[in-house]
């Protein structure tokens, strides 16, 4: 219990859900070795209350292991006299009752998840020891909060996610292109607001996975789970460098945004973004699709989540509307782009050579020249051209 983390909100609740609560938990503690209070007086009034309570629900010695739970509640029982009290402890014998199929089903999920924590416990420590390079996405995943412990319930909250997201196109087929948009929008901004960033990360491995790697069949070739997957994208280096730099929000916003170009990009593996091409057709479908690779999905540098990286936007952008936009010329395709898609551009050539500088003091060179690289080239692309003023 010491180990676990909870990750959601606390609010105020009347006493008797606390007192629920409470049962709940202590009618599973046959399966902990510690049970820890804060004072001695809070411990002795909870098992007042909970030992002499009638058994309208809990305190029943049945289900997946009797002795152990009639082994508790004696425990329990001695030490609440131990502590001066005189309540009567009341618990109900039921050992040869039935288990429903349900019941059994979550002994077994609960007995798998157990089994499987213990052994990524032991596993964290030779991983954490192993050379960063030989870890694969965990390490982000561990950077990212997660735990050896927490990382069968984040699997399955990620794949519900994916499901969800599935789900989304699948009741909105036949609805109009604009509406399903919107619904995929909506999916994704509550995704972003939301969930924490280390599902956010599972979560976008499985997209990784569903996309780029399924046969003509539909099935998948490589899996999450899979010892073997080589499932890293530049989205592992958004989780190490940037971290600790991001609001939760901020970080699964650039994180999002860096996988789907990642993919975008991927989908077309011969595409070269700076080539000079024809005035043609195939000329013009290229530009479309640079305009694309640029700045779909909407963003700024300015805006990325990166305080730094904000602050240093900001001032290249200032200094750029002052003296104008006609550095831009050394760019093939000036004309193809409004005024505002060229300053956004503008902005990131005129940033990049002084993006390690801002950030020297909040990682190791050798990261930061990866941080870089992705964040120019993935995240917010960037013509390789010189302003000229």
């Amino acid at each position: 219990m010491l180990d676990d983390k909870f990750c959601f909100r606390f609010f105020p609740i009347e006493t008797e859900h606390v007192n629920k609560i409470i049962t709940i938990l202590l009618d599973n503690a046959h399966a902990c070795s510690n049970i820890v209070f804060g004072t001695k007086e809070a411990f002795k009034k909870t098992l007042e209350r909970y030992m002499a309570t009638p058994c309208t629900y809990g305190k029943r010695v049945t289900g997946d292991a009797p002795e152990q739970r009639r082994k508790l509640l004696e425990n329990l029982a001695t030490v609440m006299k131990a502590l001066g009290s005189t309540a009567k402890p009341i618990w109900t014998e039921d050992p040869g009752h039935p288990l429903s199929e349900s019941e059994r089903m979550r002994i077994l999920h609960f007995a798998m998840r157990r089994k499987f924590a213990d052994s990524m416990g032991s596993f964290s420590k030779e991983f954490l020891s192993s050379p960063e390079s030989d870890r694969g996405f965990m390490t982000s995943y561990l950077l990212l909060g997660g735990s050896a412990y927490m990382l069968f319930e984040d699997l399955e909250q990620s794949e519900l996610m994916l499901t969800l997201r599935i789900k989304t196109d699948v009741w909105s087929k036949g609805l109009s292109q604009p509406i399903r948009g919107q619904a995929r929008e909506w999916v994704k901004e509550a995704y972003i607001e939301g969930c924490l960033p280390r599902r956010m990360f599972l979560y976008l491995k499985h997209v990784r996975c569903m996309v780029l790697w399924q046969d003509q069949d539909g099935r998948l070739m490589k899996d999450i789970k899979d010892p073997d997957a080589k499932i890293e994208g530049p989205e592992d280096v958004i989780a190490e460098a940037a971290h600790k730099l991001m609001t939760p929000k901020g970080l699964n916003a650039l994180v999002y945004r860096t996988h789907v170009k990642d993919i975008d990009k991927a989908k077309v593996p011969n595409f070269d973004p700076w080539a000079k091409v024809p005035r043609s057709m195939a000329g013009a479908l290229h530009l479309a699709y640079l305009r694309r690779f640029m700045l779909d999905p909407p963003g700024k540098l300015k805006e990325c989540g990166i305080h730094e990286v904000e602050r240093l936007a900001l001032s290249q952008e200032k200094l750029l509307l002052e003296q104008g936009l006609h550095g831009m010329r050394e760019f093939n395709y000036y004309a193809f782009f409004d005024d505002d898609e060229k300053v956004e551009i503008l902005t990131r050539v005129m940033a990049r050579p002084l993006f390690q500088g801002a950030l020297k003091d909040k990682m190791k060179a050798s990261l930061l020249g990866k941080f870089e690289k992705v964040l120019f080239e993935v995240a917010y692309p960037t013509p390789p051209i010189k302003v000229t003023f």
